[in-house]
C-alpha cells in the first residue's frame, strides 16, 4: 500500500523545517481510525497527536485523502472508510 500512497503525498518543503515522517503520521491517523482513539490518546510512536491531526486536516483540505481513497482498492478501504467518515465528522 505504501508504494501506491507515497507518490500521492505533497513533497517535502524546499525551505524551512522538514515535515515529520509521512509514513509514521499516516500510521498514527490510521491508528485513530482503526482503534477509535481520540487524537490526544494515540501512542507516542506515531509522533505528536497534534501533528497527526493537523496533517490529516490539511491533507483533507488539499484532496490528498480523496486521491488515496481513489488509489486503494475497495477491500483496502473497507475498514478505513467508515472510520475516516467518523474522524471527518468529529474534526469539524
Amino acid at each position: 500500500q505504501w508504494k501506491r500512497i507515497s507518490p500521492l503525498l505533497p513533497p517535502q518543503p524546499k525551505t524551512g523545517r522538514r515535515r515529520a515522517d509521512d509514513r509514521m503520521i499516516i500510521n498514527g491517523i490510521l491508528c485513530v481510525c482503526e482503534s477509535n482513539f481520540k487524537w490526544n490518546n494515540i501512542p507516542r510512536k506515531y509522533g505528536a497527536y497534534s501533528t497527526c491531526f493537523e496533517r490529516f486536516k490539511t491533507w483533507k483540505q488539499q484532496g490528498v485523502w480523496a486521491r488515496i481513497c481513489e488509489t486503494l482498492s475497495s477491500s483496502e478501504l473497507n475498514n478505513i472508510e467508515t472510520y475516516w467518515n467518523t474522524i471527518l465528522r468529529d474534526s469539524e
